[in-house]
């Protein structure tokens, strides 16, 4: 099984490969770990443990997520690696703390369809750009799916975002039956 790879630092950015082929197609597919991180001698709270993460219509080698992490990190490497590391960790199947859906500002909210649509929350500071990364749960394939990426507008442009994620995620669910 091919890993997610994090490739050179050129000319200053950090250049992230999602898949090592992407004509290849299943690097981020179904790599799964047993292993559960563990702060100071004790287990965390992690969710989404042991699932493997799929980027929407990687079979048919779109990148919708790839390619935003991609163009974000030519112009803002810190953030982009803040999302890629969320996603790696997804990817090794080490889930992520339960923290991050708490407090007034969650770093990952919950949004909608029977609490299985979130958004991941990152801010660039470089960009003075709010980052949206929309993502699934599809718990009978323990997946992690992501969706879209985008940067955040306006509400109205907003709306149109989560509801392409939605309509992303139906879509997903048909092929899987």
């Amino acid at each position: 099984m091919k890993s997610l790879l994090r490739s050179s630092i050129s000319n200053g950015s950090v250049i992230y490969n999602l898949f090592e082929d992407p004509a290849g197609g299943d690097c981020m597919k179904e790599k799964k770990s047993k292993q559960v991180s563990s702060i100071k001698g004790s287990e965390e709270l992690l969710l989404w443990r042991g699932f493997s993460v799929y980027l929407f219509d990687e079979d048919i080698n779109r990148d919708f997520i790839r390619g935003f992490i991609l163009e974000l990190a030519k112009s803002d490497a810190i953030t982009a690696d803040n999302i890629f590391n969320i996603i790696e960790r997804l990817q090794e199947g080490k889930g992520i703390q339960a923290e991050m859906l708490q407090g007034k500002k969650p770093k990952i909210k919950k949004l909608a369809l029977g609490d299985k649509l979130y958004e991941l929350r990152e801010y660039s500071t470089k960009l003075r750009k709010q980052i949206r990364v929309y993502f699934s749960i599809d718990s009978n394939s323990k997946k992690v799916v992501f969706l879209n990426a985008c940067f955040k507008s306006d509400d109205t442009r907003q709306d149109k975002d989560i509801k392409l994620a939605i309509s992303r995620y139906q879509k997903y669910l048909q092929k899987q039956k």
